[in-house]
């Protein structure tokens, strides 16, 4: 595994994880404005943030360990 291959995970990949901590953003589009989706592992919504660093802030005060999903 690469640097690179490692910033990148698919969805699969990431409900084979065993760490419940783990979310992942992805980027949605309500109201006509990019925001960003913060989803636990099994799916659920956890919460949706008007920018990328915003939505990171909030994961980590919440103990989340934050991942993109492409």
């Amino acid at each position: 595994m690469t640097a690179d291959s490692a910033r990148q995970i698919t969805e699969v990949e990431l409900t084979c994880l065993s760490t419940d901590n783990i979310a992942y953003f992805r980027p949605v589009r309500i109201d006509n404005k990019l925001q960003f989706m913060l989803m636990a592992r099994d799916s659920p919504k956890l919460g949706v943030a008007p920018n990328y660093q915003t939505g990171i802030r909030n994961a980590l005060e919440n103990d989340f360990k934050p991942v993109s999903a492409h």
